[in-house]
C-alpha cells in the first residue's frame, strides 16, 4: 500500500484516490479544480505500445493559475505494458438474457396468435396481424439479445446458432391443466407462437417441430390443448403455412418403448441413505422399474436434436419455484397401470427425513423434489436416444421462460402477477437462478438452484453470479427493474418471510485508489447481501479487456479488492463493475 512509512507529501505523490480528489476540488474551487484536473489528464487516452510520454509542461503560476496541490510536481506514470494474463473472458460465463416491458398488458385471447406487426425475418407472411400480441414482440426482443447478428433484416435467424436445418426440435411447455390457465398456471399459447415461428426459421421445411408435454395426470392433454387454443394454433400453422409442427401427449408413450434410464451414482437420490416415496406415498425400490434413480422417459424426448424448454414463472409448494428445472417432470409418462387409469409421475417427492421433520412436502423441510428435478435435467442433457448416459451433452438446449403473467400464491389456484418478463438461457440451473431473482426471491434459498449447481460433472449450469453474465434489454440492471416480490406459496404452506430477497440495491463502491508503488488498482466495496465479484473493464491497444479483482482485505460484506493494473500512461480510463450475490450490479468510471 502506498504511504506505508512515507511522509504525507510522499504519499500524495504515490497514490491518487477519489476522496483526495474531492477534498482537493472543494479546497481549490470549481475553476481551479477543473484546471488542475486538466493538467493531470492532457495525455491522449490511447497510445501505441512503443509510445513514451513527453515530460510534463511547466508554467509560471499567475493570478488565475492554481498550482498542483503537492509540495513538488506529481510525476506522470511511465508506460507499462499490460500482460495478457490474468485477463477475464466473459465468453466463458453462462449467459442469461432478460427482456422486460412494463407497458405489456397480458396476452391476446384468440388463436392463431399472429404477430403484432410485419417483421422482416418472418419465415412466411401471416394472414392477419394481432396488434394486441405484445408477447410476440417481447419474445423477439429477448431473442435479439441472444443473437443480434442480422437483426432487422430478412435474413435474421436468432436461433440459427442452436438449431440447424433439418433438425428435430422438441418444444416442451408447462401445461398443467385447463382449470385456471389464464391466471398464469400454464405456458400461454401466444407465447409459444413466436417460438414456433423462429424454430421454423432455423430448422426449415426439412425439419420437424414437436410441441409435447405430459401433464401431471393422464387424460388431460387433449382437453387442455383444445381449451387453451394450442390445438387451433398448431393446426393453423401446419395447414396454412406448411410448418412441420405437431402435438404429442407424452403420457401416451408406451412402457415398452420408453427407455428406463438408470443414473447410477449420478442420481442425487443415491448421494444419501434414505427411504424415498413417490407422489402416491409409495416406497420406491432400489432396482425397481422405475425405482431410485431410475426413470422411464418418453422416447420422443430423447430422440430430439434440440429441446426448447418453455416453463411458466410461478411458485410451487415443495420446490419454491417451478421454472426450467421443474418443467421436466413432464417428460415422465404418467403411468400406474393401463393408460386410462394412469395418474401422477413416478419419481421421488418426499423421504423419511422429510416426513419426520413435519408437514409432508413443506418447502423448508423438503430435501427430495430438487433431487428428482436435477436427475431429470441430467437425463435430458446427457442421455442418448437409448437412455445411455455420456459425459458430454447429447442434445442442444435452450430455456425460454414465460414470465409475462407469472403465478403467485399457489400453483393450484394461482393469482396472476404482471411480471412482463422473458428470460432466456442455455443452462437450466442458471436460468432458474436469474428468473427467481426477477420474481423477487433469493436464489440462494432454493435447493433446486444451489444444490443442483454444486456438481461439476454432468453440469446443469452455475448459480453464483461470479460465473453468470446477465444481459438486460435497455442496459438496465436487475436491481433497477425487479424491486418487487411475488407472494410465495400460501395455499399449501405459508413461506412468506422465508423465500423473498431482502436486498434490491446494487453494491456501493466506497472508494478506489491506484497505488503507484505496487501498480495496483484497489477498490473498496460494500453490500449487505455479500459482494460476489469486482471487475475492471478497459481498452488497451484497440482491444476491450477485463480483469477480475481479488478480495484482499475485509469481508464480502465490505472489503478491499485489488488487481495489478498500471493506470496513467498505459490506461487513462477504465470502468469498475461489481455485483452482489443477488445479481445486483453497479459500475463506476475511473479516470487518471
Amino acid at each position: 500500500m502506498a504511504g506505508a512509512g512515507k511522509t504525507p507529501g510522499e504519499t500524495k505523490r504515490k497514490s491518487f484516490s477519489r476522496r483526495e480528489f474531492l477534498r482537493g476540488a472543494a479546497a481549490l474551487g470549481t475553476a481551479g479544480a477543473l484546471q488542475w484536473l486538466a493538467g493531470c489528464t492532457t495525455v491522449p487516452p490511447t497510445l501505441p505500445s512503443s509510445a513514451t510520454l513527453p515530460p510534463p509542461a511547466t508554467e509560471e503560476p499567475t493570478s488565475t493559475t492554481i498550482p498542483r496541490p503537492t509540495a513538488t510536481p506529481t510525476p506522470e506514470p511511465t508506460h507499462t505494458p499490460i500482460p495478457d494474463v490474468p485477463l477475464f473472458d466473459e465468453g466463458e460465463l453462462a449467459h442469461v438474457f432478460v427482456a422486460h416491458d412494463l407497458a405489456l398488458r397480458g396476452y391476446p385471447a384468440l388463436p392463431p396468435f399472429d404477430p403484432d406487426t410485419h417483421y422482416p425475418e418472418c419465415p412466411y407472411a401471416p394472414d392477419d396481424l394481432a396488434p394486441d400480441n405484445g408477447a410476440y414482440g417481447l419474445v423477439r426482443e429477448a431473442l435479439r439479445l441472444v443473437n443480434p447478428n442480422g437483426y432487422g433484416s430478412a435474413e435474421w435467424n436468432p436461433l440459427g446458432s442452436i438449431i440447424r436445418p433439418g433438425d428435430y426440435v422438441l418444444i416442451k411447455p408447462n401445461l398443467v391443466d385447463d382449470s385456471e390457465w389464464v391466471n398464469g398456471q400454464t405456458t400461454h399459447p401466444a407465447f409459444l407462437r413466436p417460438i414456433i415461428d423462429y424454430v421454423y426459421k432455423a430448422c426449415g421445411p426439412s425439419g420437424r417441430i414437436l410441441l409435447a408435454e405430459g401433464p401431471w395426470a393422464a387424460g388431460l392433454f387433449d382437453r387442455l390443448v383444445a381449451a387453451t387454443g394450442i390445438l387451433a394454433l398448431v393446426e393453423h400453422l401446419a395447414a396454412v403455412h406448411r410448418v412441420p409442427v405437431a402435438l404429442e401427449d407424452l403420457n401416451k408413450a408406451s412402457r415398452e418403448t420408453s427407455p428406463l434410464v438408470d443414473l447410477g451414482a449420478i442420481s442425487e437420490l443415491r448421494s444419501v441413505e434414505r427411504v424415498w416415496y413417490d407422489a402416491h406415498g409409495e416406497v420406491m425400490q432400489e432396482g425397481g422399474d422405475p425405482g431410485v434413480g431410475r426413470y422411464h422417459i418418453a422416447p420422443s424426448v430423447l430422440e430430439a436434436d434440440v429441446v426448447i424448454c418453455v416453463p411458466k414463472a410461478k411458485v410451487h409448494c415443495s420446490g419454491g419455484v417451478t421454472l426450467a428445472m421443474k418443467n421436466l417432470l413432464g417428460i415422465i409418462p404418467a403411468w400406474d397401470g393401463p393408460y386410462e387409469q394412469a395418474e401422477l409421475k413416478d419419481c421421488a417427492h418426499t423421504s423419511d427425513v422429510d416426513r419426520a421433520a413435519g408437514a409432508r412436502g413443506m418447502y423448508l423441510d423438503n430435501d427430495t423434489i430438487w433431487r428428482s428435478m436435477a436427475d431429470l435435467n441430467r437425463i435430458l442433457l446427457y442421455a442418448d436416444a437409448w437412455g445411455v448416459l455420456h459425459p458430454e451433452r447429447q442434445r442442444r438446449y435452450l430455456a425460454i421462460v414465460d414470465g409475462i403473467v407469472a403465478a403467485e400464491e399457489s400453483q393450484y389456484h394461482p393469482h396472476p402477477y404482471p411480471l412482463n418478463t422473458v428470460v432466456i438461457g442455455t443452462e437450466p440451473v442458471t436460468v432458474d437462478a436469474v428468473t427467481a431473482r426477477c420474481m423477487g426471491f433469493d436464489p440462494r434459498l432454493l435447493k433446486s438452484v444451489t444444490k443442483a449447481a454444486a456438481r461439476t460433472d454432468f453440469s446443469l449450469g452455475p448459480a453464483h453470479p461470479t460465473q453468470v453474465k446477465v444481459t438486460v434489454a435497455g442496459g438496465e440492471g436487475l436491481s433497477a427493474l425487479y424491486r418487487h416480490a411475488l407472494t410465495p406459496e400460501l395455499y399449501v404452506f405459508s413461506w412468506q418471510g422465508y423465500l423473498e430477497a431482502n436486498d434490491f440495491d446494487p453494491p456501493e463502491i466506497l472508494d478506489w485508489l491506484w497505488d503507484a508503488e505496487s501498480s495496483e488498482l484497489q477498490v473498496t466495496v460494500h453490500d449487505p447481501a455479500g459482494v460476489a465479484w469486482v471487475r475492471v473493464a478497459y481498452s488497451y491497444e484497440g482491444q476491450s479487456r477485463m480483469r477480475a479483482l481479488q478480495l484482499n482485505r475485509g469481508t464480502l460484506l465490505e472489503g478491499q479488492w485489488r488487481t495489478p493494473f498500471p493506470l496513467g500512461a498505459t490506461v487513462r480510463h477504465a470502468t469498475v463493475l461489481t455485483s452482489d450475490e443477488l445479481f445486483n450490479e453497479t459500475t463506476q468510471e475511473v479516470t487518471w
